[in-house]
């Protein structure tokens, strides 16, 4: 039974949305009763325990239910609801659950999690300016960084306002995710800043890609320097392995602008020597949480490397004499190998190989299975992408987005088809709870798989 509180969020937060979202009175119910409560004796008389309800019900249409929501606490954290919600959904046999608080405030950190950031908090309150993280992929640097950030704001750290912080990266994914799904839920979109093309000096929070605010043609004319070098009191710097610390990149010179502000790195990529540079600028990590120490841990999966080696990588590729491109253009002697591949020079070739291996190999275990390529760069993507359609052409006829290019050229449409690719976990779950339901009910599901499989 939900307390006073879930109470007020149920029906000043959570009723509204569902009616937003296009859900009528009919389909939504409240307080659905799941169990009567177990009886229990009690002395020679007897009385009933508590009955499991859920806050709401929604269903397709009368007696065909579809989803469970669960409301919390508005202080209460979403996932406190989430497995009270799916324990629900599993007894009504549901292939949906919700848990929400109202506001969407912000998830535990995990352990490790928790040393970073008092770590890092306690570093920044003592003076150190130049701190480095390193936390393998998957394991939460970006809700580290926007932890570190709401204690600052809390802790008084700048007397009499909150200090402002500009988090850079290199690559839009890398901004826009922890832009909208990590800072904008914590602190609400009014401090929310993201720079392109016009510096606003009236928020708080900063948000920027190195080459929208670096120099351009060799001219001092960045939208950097449209601040003041002590505007900011923090500088986040992710994957700041990429360049961003070396002497030569063009990308330093605004770390160097901003020399006043407190600068913390994240990266995923311990120290070798393609990330020296980082390492040097930053200094020692202030903390460390290594790859092995996640699957120890269960926070990250096991893994097994399944090393391929291709003939060109295996005995390099030179030209003939006098060999054109295929813009017309000779191809410069030598051998070339796998580190020139797709950097100085492309075989189409290549690519189509890696991709019918690759095909092969997933059709003898899981062709269905979600699947990322990285590539060099965005032309490579855009071979690899056309490879991989021509090697499924069975699939690709029926499902034209089978295989697709996500890159920052792909824009808005790429977003979509990241979006889409997230949800392809649950699409065999969702066909199998249809065949549990009536006809209309799976053709409702059905749909729903069709907008993830097919944008």
């Amino acid at each position: 039974m939900a307390g006073p509180l879930e109470k007020d969020t149920c029906r000043d937060y959570v009723l509204p949305r569902l009616k937003e979202a296009g859900w009528s009175d009919d389909q939504i119910q409240e307080q659905f009763r799941i169990t009567d409560g177990r009886v229990v004796a009690v002395g020679k008389k007897h009385r009933r325990g508590d009955a499991l309800r859920a806050d709401y019900v929604l269903e397709y249409r009368p007696g065909v239910p579809v989803a469970v929501v669960e409301a919390k606490r508005e202080y209460a954290i979403p996932g406190n609801g989430l497995q009270q919600a799916k324990d629900y959904a599993r007894l009504l046999d549901l292939p949906f659950s919700y848990s929400t608080n109202a506001d969407g405030s912000v998830k535990e950190p995990r352990y490790y999690q928790q040393t970073a950031i008092n770590s890092s908090v306690a570093a920044i309150l003592g003076g150190k300016k130049r701190l480095l993280l390193t936390m393998a992929t998957g394991t939460g640097k970006t809700f580290v960084s926007m932890q570190i950030v709401w204690k600052l704001w809390r802790s008084g750290w700048r007397p009499g306002r909150n200090p402002r912080v500009l988090y850079l990266a290199d690559r839009n994914i890398l901004i826009d995710q922890p832009q909208s799904g990590y800072f904008v839920p914590a602190f609400g979109e009014g401090p929310v800043w993201k720079l392109s093309g016009e510096a606003k000096a009236g928020r708080e929070l900063y948000f920027a890609l190195y080459q929208a605010l670096a120099d351009g043609g060799g001219e001092p004319n960045g939208i950097f320097r449209q601040f003041d070098p002590d505007f900011f009191d923090l500088v986040i710097v992710d994957e700041c392995h990429r360049g961003s610390a070396n002497a030569e990149s063009s990308w330093r010179a605004i770390l160097e602008y901003f020399s006043p502000a407190t600068q913390l790195g994240m990266t995923a990529t311990p120290k070798r020597e393609e990330t020296v540079d980082s390492y040097e600028y930053f200094g020692e990590p202030l903390f460390e949480y290594s790859l092995a120490q996640g699957i120890d841990d269960g926070f990250l999966a096991p893994y097994r490397v399944r090393r391929v080696v291709l003939s060109p990588d295996a005995h390099g590729w030179e030209p003939t004499p006098e060999q054109l491109d295929r813009f017309g253009k000779e191809i410069p002697p030598g051998l070339y190998t796998t580190k020139e591949f797709e950097r100085v020079v492309s075989l189409l070739t290549r690519t189509e190989e890696a991709a019918r291996h690759l095909t092969k190999w997933m059709s003898s275990t899981d062709r269905w299975a979600k699947t990322v390529v990285f590539c060099v760069d965005q032309e490579h993507a855009d071979q690899m992408r056309r490879a991989l359609h021509n090697a499924n052409a069975d699939l690709t006829r029926q499902y034209p987005n089978h295989v697709v290019r996500i890159v920052s050229e792909e824009r808005d449409i790429g977003k979509g088809y990241l979006s889409d690719f997230a949800g392809l976990l649950t699409i065999r779950q969702l066909r199998s709870r249809a065949e549990a339901l009536d006809a209309k009910a799976a053709l409702y599901i059905e749909r729903a798989i069709h907008r993830i499989a097919k944008p």
